[in-house]
């Protein structure tokens, strides 16, 4: 986790930090290490096993999955197996429409040289 991956790809979602006590001075909370650490093993393991990894409430947690789910950095567990369902049926029509090209390029050249020799 020594380079980060979110703040890269959106840093202006730290441009204000979050108070979260009363007694915090402002600025304060940096989520960038949480967010990264989310991003990594969101698939993987739960949110509490992430918030135990990294000693933060469940909440906590919880809340920045929401924040990068609404910026589009973070895809949900069930729309990933859909996506990667898609996916899987896309690269089988495209061996499916190779296929039919070559079938289809076969049968041109044979009618090519029929015609050739006539």
């Amino acid at each position: 986790m020594t380079n980060p991956i979110v703040i890269k790809l959106k840093p202006e979602l730290y441009a204000k930090h979050t108070k979260h006590f009363s007694k915090a001075s402002p600025m304060t909370y940096n989520y960038s290490v949480i967010d990264d650490y989310i991003k990594e093993h969101y698939h993987e393991k739960t949110i509490n096993q992430i918030a135990s990894d990294l000693n933060e409430y469940g909440n906590r947690v919880v809340y920045r999955v929401q924040i990068l789910r609404q910026n589009k950095l973070l895809v949900g567990k069930h729309e990933k197996n859909r996506l990667e369902a898609k996916a899987q049926e896309v690269e089988t029509l495209a061996a499916k429409a190779k296929a039919l090209l070559d079938f289809y390029a076969d049968q041109l050249q044979d009618i090519k040289r029929k015609l050739e020799d006539v």
